[in-house]
């Protein structure tokens, strides 16, 4: 085992994209000091070469916000969800889709390979890459919901998650050191247009420190954790009642928007279905030989509990798992869940100085970054939209985010279309071209993808059966 710097690689991982952040992203979509605040996510990208592991940020998101149903649009061009962790992962797609092109114009690729038989034209991840992802606070919805203790502390802060089954990460090489989090902060209300990644924090205790919690501390319990996001329709529903039983557990949640409700899932339930399906998305997925799965889910310093993560991304879903009838390649992705020592200075905490931002407002902004080959594209959205469109110029490509659907079906052609060229089509699009009846639309490609489809019907017809899904009109555009 290999150790770097005396530091946990749950720490390296995030003084990556903390120092990413504060050296390659520009001031102008950050949140004003010490007077708006905002949430963090980012892919990093792990090699090993020569023994040694090589860490590098390749994608970043901000933002807690989402936009109502009313504020959708047909045409794919609009943002819908800001909340950070799908930005980051939004993001990550530009970068897989830049890497699959270079591998189709027979460039060289630092990510995939395109073997000569066996994978039908399609891309495979090569075996010294892994892909981490990084979240500033723990996602929205059931890994939120955890009790909060009296009289202790969180003094377990970067522990890997020992206790659950997790497949082997060859390039996690140290166990996180114990160290203490800074003191934590009063109650928050959560805002009706977010779902602060973190909770509505009710009755912290007045102590320096706040206890590592897990599920088994219910009992002794006065109170918990609160989430912004509701339970979606038809299924679980919170009580309300005070103290532990306010929430119930285990439900899907949907995000609160401003006026009329969203059709965005809770970062918990979207990062749980990446746990079966991939990162990749189901577009994607036609270029790849395997999906792509997180190896590990890294938090940085925040109340936090390794059993609530461990229920919202993965336990919860167990049970059907088992009967789940998995292409190859597909699997339940069991990650490892770690914690970092280190904390995001732009929370809505001060955890540098302990002091508890008492004005701040959300930051109404949403960076966009990735890394394209030797360069990176940046941008800045406003509810939805890059900042700075106008009403004359929202139907105008420039107008676009480079991550909205739109957009990311626009790269998926692209790609596409390099791959025709040098006969190296995968079989999935092959198929689709000799059907003309299915039309040449975003949904027509997305429902090609079999294998994933399948997968996500499956899941569908079982613990997913509530899940909140957009409407067919809002996937029809060319």
């Amino acid at each position: 085992m290999t150790s770097e710097n005396d530091f946990s690689f749950a720490d390296r991982v995030t003084k990556c994209v903390l120092g990413h952040y504060e050296k390659c992203i520009s001031r102008r979509g950050k949140p004003r000091m010490e007077r708006e605040w905002t949430l963090l996510a980012a892919v990093v990208m792990v090699k090993r070469s020569d023994g040694e592991l090589n860490l590098k940020t390749v994608a970043l998101g901000t933002g807690t916000k989402c936009i109502g149903q009313s504020k959708m649009s047909k045409n794919g061009d609009v943002l819908y969800d800001s909340h950070a962790e799908v930005i980051a992962r939004r993001a990550f797609l530009r970068f897989l889709y830049h890497e699959i092109s270079l591998v189709y114009n027979g460039e060289e690729s630092e990510v995939f390979v395109l073997p000569a038989s066996k994978a039908h034209n399609q891309c495979l991840l090569k075996n010294n890459v892994e892909f981490q992802f990084f979240m500033s606070s723990t996602p929205c919805g059931d890994a939120s919901i955890f009790p909060m203790m009296p009289e202790d502390t969180f003094s377990r802060i970067g522990e890997i998650c020992v206790n659950i089954p997790s497949q082997t990460n060859s390039l996690e090489e140290e166990q996180i050191k114990q160290t203490a989090e800074e003191p934590v902060a009063k109650k928050f209300k959560t805002d009706d247009g977010i779902c602060e990644s973190s909770c509505e924090r009710l009755q912290f205790p007045e102590k320096d420190n706040v206890k590592h919690l897990t599920d088994s501390s219910f009992a002794l319990a006065e109170d918990i954790f609160r989430t912004g996001a509701k339970c979606v329709p038809f299924g679980k529903q919170d009580t309300y009642e005070p103290g532990i039983n306010y929430h119930c557990i285990n439900a899907l949640r949907i995000k609160p928007g401003r006026g009329d409700r969203t059709l965005s899932m809770s970062c918990s339930d979207k990062i749980a279905r990446w746990n079966f399906l991939g990162c990749q998305g189901a577009l994607l997925s036609h270029f790849l030989f395997e999906p792509i799965y997180f190896k590990s889910f890294i938090i940085a310093n925040c109340p936090f509990s390794v059993d609530a993560a461990h229920r919202a991304l993965m336990g919860r879903f167990e049970t059907q798992a088992e009967s789940l009838h998995l292409p190859d390649g597909y699997f339940m992705n069991k990650p490892n869940i770690l914690q970092s020592s280190l904390s995001f200075a732009d929370n809505k905490n001060n955890s540098k100085t302990g002091n508890l931002k008492e004005n701040v407002i959300p930051c109404s902004t949403t960076i966009i970054w990735y890394k394209k080959g030797e360069n990176a594209t940046e941008e800045i959205a406003v509810n939805g939209r890059k900042q700075g469109a106008t009403l004359k110029s929202i139907n105008n490509c420039s107008a676009h985010l480079s991550i909205s659907c739109k957009a990311l079906y626009s790269e998926f052609k692209r790609v596409k279309e390099i791959a025709s060229k040098v006969n190296k089509l995968p079989l999935t699009l092959k198929s689709l071209e000799d059907d003309s009846s299915s039309g040449q639309t975003y949904y027509s490609h997305k429902i090609a993808a079999m294998k994933y489809q399948d997968i996500w019907n499956q899941l569908l017809k079982g613990t997913l059966k509530t899940w909140v899904k957009k409407p067919k009109e809002f996937m029809q555009f060319l």
